[in-house]
């Protein structure tokens, strides 16, 4: 049987080729060993008095027994090391997943072509990448293609350079960028066609036509939506609205809380009050003052405006908002004047006394005490009704229904009604219990001195400020309104104020047709027999007609309701914005226009026949076309002055008072002015007549083509044009000053803040958000594990023991610490921390590299552990095993045996010293007691006896266990600690030497102890 256990590997660099390893095998061969016991012979002898009894005793003698134990033998092999295979009788590494356009260098490590990249080089170069791994990054810009071998850029069009990065300048455009643009008002011009993109508002093919009114954007195509006043911005179509209106059409009323010119402004009204959507102003709801409604009432003081007395007394709390009173404990009423009565307490006098009516309570916190108004031996009796005091004897004396306290005599009056006995009626203008509150009714209403205001017809509330809620009317507003479609009731009289597009008494009859609004007296403004809605009065137009009035025919391609058919009429016809019927230009018929006249006939609907003179051609369009210097219907009649050749129907291009050849239509300019219609101003740089001045404007300055005075660009100054704004300013004439932060850089044409990488922002003020970065804070952080991220370009701080673009990697094998930068140290196949670079060594070595082997004696992981190998045998520093000198065997090395034996047994006669040595001690002990203690003995056999000792019984499994730290109990390690004890004296010496221990006799034991080394797992 073969046991496999340990295996070491060493790197050997063999002919110049490496990853050649030797692996040590460590294995286990079962040995049967012999040992000695002592066993137990009984016997016969004579014992009691006088020797007249027979006793069986016992003796153990010293016996030979066998064992199997494991001795360690080692092999070496050699072999690839992991990562490698063979090839060709070399250790070559081993990319398991290929590299398909690369080799392999390292294991799990591929060198790729130039143009591929990724750990199996099947990935092409990322755009802006080349060469070998694609690690070297192109130079081209503007979409230019970069090649993935050689890095050469192919540059699009409109672009020029070795990088693609020199664009065609501003105003030229086509081969060479040759061409001057003529483009207006913003617009861009393609750099590769020279056409012109108009910016929002603006038409025509140098876009120098501005949106007619109600039109706006690209093309000025898209018709503005704009309502209760509000103006349409001619770019973006954009409705600037009046105060009170809000959303895209300015037809949205502003939400509660916002106000003023598209709601923009926040109301700072607070506590409930309600804000004016055209003017901000604040109505405050009953208990708050102030123009934002956040200033309390004084105490004291509530209601709408703060303008009510409160009438709380005893220390009660006045409610700001209704003027009730929160009564202290101890107190009731309205007004926080009537105590509790006997037998309540607490807050509004709710909890009932818990006294068993030995006592009375107090009134604020209940405490029992016994007072007047009880009698009785256990104050378990109230007063009778009319009586009050020490055992009752006092009579009331409270009149008009006021009610007496049992305790004081003291009268609880009904409202309107005061005085000690309430025989006092309220003074005028005083109402109430005890008359404590004073009338401050308003809108004509009289006080009565119980109930306080009575309102007239239409109001309500306390001081009968406040008139009926919507819906209610008449006295007490006890009456409901009947009035329909959302009218407003009068709350006197109950008569209906109805809304815009209805009248009659309930507001359920809508208004007659041509009239809207309220009551229907508003007449409709629509034209063209268009509905008027009886609600607001807004046009609903007839097929073909929009506009607010509807005075406005549909734009031109399209006709009906709301004008949202589109016409099909082609070749310019016109379409009838109400049927769609198309008018047909000269030279086409047709339903839609589509088809062209017959040969010899022209007009409208081709319905004119030509007869032309002098050579002339018949159009289907114009009719006879001319020939060079004649005009006219048939061609009779010489060109007028302004037209010219064929026909005389080209009108003269020339503009800006050039002159125009009547004959080819040739223009001669005025100063300032080029080009074949003098429609071009001079060529940049030049002015005057002829365009032959040079001017003298720098860095784009306009120069006027008459004068040669300089029009500076935005962010520069000076005559000629010749300064940058200075730092900190931008704009027309560098009158602006910049606002950019953070080191964002100012432009001086636009004072746009060109924003640092991390930074965003109109001025560049906020930082990016966490997981965020870039220009604009636009990308989004791909860190892992806990790295940084950094802010200006997304780049990973990985923490210690990452690596990776992004810190998705471990670091590899033999590196540690940021970046994976650093090499480890460790030795002798110590393993590294990613982290720290510290070394975890293998069993045998030890230090910070794991460079120093194991001292002689200790061994395992730090070494340790202790070895107990005897007789100057050698310990191994990895495992502990010990190899024996000749001459000597067992585990420990601690058993002899004689040369020529083949350690297959012991001899008895070869038993070690300590045994001898016990079986001496034991027979001189033996001696001893039979010759002069044997009556001593006897007479101690009941207070003292030897521990019997049991038969051994080792098991032939001993060393299967995997043992433990040697060394848990006390070691006898010399010759004189062995002593002659009383055998109960060395069992306890034993349990105290492996308290752990399993033994089935005393011997056993010492026999262990006296073998030097305890197996502390071992089963016996």
């Amino acid at each position: 049987m073969l046991f496999l256990s340990v295996f070491v590997v060493l790197i050997v660099y063999t002919d110049g080729r490496y990853a050649v390893c030797n692996k040590t095998e460590t294995f286990q061969i079962p040995v049967v060993k012999s040992y000695t016991y002592y066993k137990d012979i009984p016997y016969q002898e004579s014992c009691g008095f006088l020797f007249l009894s027979t006793c069986t005793k016992h003796r153990q003698v010293l016996a030979i027994g066998n064992k199997t134990v494991f001795e360690i033998s080692r092999r070496t092999v050699k072999e690839c090391c992991v990562g490698y295979s063979m090839s060709y009788g070399e250790c070559k590494p081993v990319c398991t997943r290929g590299c398909l356009n690369g080799i392999c260098v390292e294991p799990e490590l591929c060198k790729c072509d130039p143009g591929w990249k990724g750990k199996n080089c099947y990935e092409t170069c990322s755009t802006n990448f080349f060469g070998p791994g694609c690690k070297n990054h192109c130079t081209c810009f503007n979409e230019a293609h970069c090649n993935a071998f050689t890095g050469e850029c192919n540059c699009k069009s409109g672009w020029r350079g070795k990088a693609c990065d020199v664009p065609c300048e501003i105003g030229t455009y086509g081969p060479a960028c040759k061409n001057y643009c003529h483009c207006f008002n913003g617009a861009n011009c393609s750099a590769f066609t020279g056409e012109c993109s108009c910016t929002p508002g603006w038409i025509g093919k140098t876009c120098n036509v501005p949106c007619k009114i109600g039109t706006y954007g690209p093309g000025c195509r898209n018709y503005c939506a704009c309502f209760n006043g509000a103006n349409c911005s001619a770019y973006t179509g954009e409705c600037s609205c009046t105060p009170g209106w809000r959303g895209k059409a300015c037809d949205v009323p502003c939400e509660i809380g916002t106000y003023g010119p598209g709601c923009k402004n926040y109301c700072d009204c607070f506590n409930g009050a309600n804000c004016s959507a055209f003017t901000g102003e604040c109505s405050c709801t009953p208990g708050w003052i102030g123009k934002t409604c956040n200033v309390p009432c004084k105490i004291g003081t509530y209601g709408p405006g703060c303008k009510n007395h409160c009438a709380c007394f005893n220390g009660a709390n006045c409610s700001a908002f209704t003027g009730e009173c929160s009564c202290k404990p101890g107190w009731r009423g309205k007004t926080c004047s009537v105590p509790c009565k006997n037998g309540t307490y607490g807050e509004s006098c709710s909890r009932k006394c818990k006294c068993d009516n030995a006592h009375t309570c107090d009134p604020v916190n209940g405490n029992c005490q016994c007072s007047n108004g009880f009698f009785g031996p256990t104050c378990k009796e109230i007063c009778p009704d009319g009586t009050w005091g020490h055992l009752c004897s006092q009579k009331c004396t409270c009149k008009n229904g006021g009610s007496c306290s049992s305790s004081t005599g003291y009268c609880d009056c009904e409202p309107g009604w005061q005085g000690h006995h309430c025989e006092i009626p309220c003074e005028k203008g005083t109402y109430g219990y005890f008359c404590s509150r004073k009338c401050n009714c308003e809108n004509d209403a009289k006080c009565d001195p119980v109930k306080g205001c009575i309102c007239k017809s239409g109001y309500k509330g306390v001081s009968c400020n406040e008139t009926c809620s919507q819906g209610t009317w008449g006295m007490d507003c006890k009456n409901n309104c009947k009035c329909e479609n959302g009218a407003i009731c009068d709350p006197f009289n109950g008569t209906c104020s109805c809304m815009p597009g209805w009248r009659g008494i309930k507001c359920n009859v809508k208004c007659q047709k041509g009239f809207y609004g309220e009551n229907c007296l508003k007449a409709c403004q629509c034209d063209n027999d268009a509905m008027c809605d009886a609600i607001t009065g807004i046009c609903i137009c007839e097929d073909g007609f929009w506009g607010f009035k509807c005075n406005e025919t549909c734009p031109e391609r399209l006709w009906g309701y709301n004008c949202s058919n589109l016409c099909t009429c082609q070749n310019g016809a016109r379409c009838s914005p109400s049927t769609g019927y198309c008018d047909c230009l000269s030279g086409w018929k047709g339903l839609s226009c589509n088809e062209t006249c017959e040969h010899g006939t022209y007009g409208y609907f081709c319905r004119r026949t030509c007869n032309c003179r002098n050579n002339s051609t018949c159009d289907s369009i114009h009719g006879c076309i001319c020939e060079l210097g004649f005009t006219g219907e048939n061609c009779t009649e010489p060109c007028s002055k302004g037209f010219w050749g064929m026909n005389c129907q080209n009108l003269c291009s020339c503009q800006n008072d050039a002159l125009c050849n009547p004959y080819n239509g040739a223009c001669k300019c005025a100063p300032g002015w080029r080009g074949k219609k003098c429609d071009v101003l001079c060529k940049k740089g030049f002015y005057g007549d002829g365009c032959q001045s040079i001017c003298n404007c720098l860095n784009g300055a306009h120069c006027n083509p008459f004068k040669g005075s300089c029009e500076c660009e935005d962010g520069y100054k000076g005559i000629n044009c010749e300064e940058l704004c200075s730092n900190g300013f931008w704009g027309r004439n560098c009158s602006n000053a910049c606002k950019c932060q953070n080191g964002a850089i100012c432009l001086p044409h636009t004072g746009y803040c060109d924003c640092e990488s991390g930074w965003n922002g109109h001025f560049c003020e906020i930082p990016c958000k966490s997981g965020k970065y870039g220009y604009f804070c636009s990308h989004t952080c791909q860190c892992q594990n806990g790295a940084e991220c950094v802010k200006s370009n997304g780049s990973c701080n990985c923490l210690p023991g990452y690596t990776g673009e992004i810190c998705n990697e471990t670091c590899s094998t033999n590196q540690w610490g940021l970046d994976c930068l650093k090499n480890c140290t460790c030795e002798n196949g110590g393993s590294c921390n990613p982290i720290n670079g510290s070394c975890i060594c293998p069993p045998g070595v030890m230090g910070l590299n794991c460079e120093t082997p194991c001292s002689n004696g200790t061994f395992g992981f730090n070494c340790e552990e202790t070895c107990f190998c005897n007789n100057n045998s050698l310990c191994d520093p990895i495992d502990g095993f010990c190899t024996c000198l000749p001459g000597f065997s067992g585990t420990w090395c601690n058993e002899t045996y004689e040369k020529g034996s083949n350690n297959e047994s012991l001899k008895q006669h070869e038993i070690l010293f300590p045994s001898f040595l016990i079986v001496l001690c034991i027979a001189s002990a033996s001696i001893f007691t039979l010759t002069f203690l044997i009556p001593f003995l006897l007479h101690q056999s009941k207070r003292q006896k030897l521990s019997k000792v049991s038969i051994i019984s080792y098991s032939e499994t001993m060393i299967k266990g995997t043992p433990r730290k040697i060394g848990e109990g006390r070691k006898i390690t010399k010759t004189s600690e062995f002593q002659c004890l009383k055998v109960s004296n060395v069992e306890r010496d034993l349990v105290y030497l492996h308290p752990n221990m399993k033994t089935n006799s005393i011997y056993d034991s010492f026999e262990n102890v006296l073998q030097n080394h305890i197996y502390a797992n071992t089963r016996l």
